[in-house]
């Protein structure tokens, strides 16, 4: 997973914007066209959380095929 930093995304420097805040920002803006109608999930307080659970599994489960 690449996490964010100032040096690659101004978005992210330390200006006292919550990390959750500009994380979901930047999944929105970098994967809304892969999540479609599910990113309306990040508005949600758990959102961001349902959809680690949604894709997560997916990839456990395909590394479990794969295996």
């Amino acid at each position: 997973m690449i996490i964010p930093t100032p040096e690659f995304d101004a978005r992210f420097a330390d200006d006292g914007v919550p990390f959750r805040t500009k994380m979901i920002a930047w999944i929105q803006s970098e994967f809304a066209d892969v999540l479609g109608k599910k990113a309306n999930l990040l508005k949600l307080p758990n959102g961001l959380e349902v959809l680690a659970q949604m894709y997560g599994s997916n990839s456990a489960a395909t590394e479990r095929k794969a295996a």
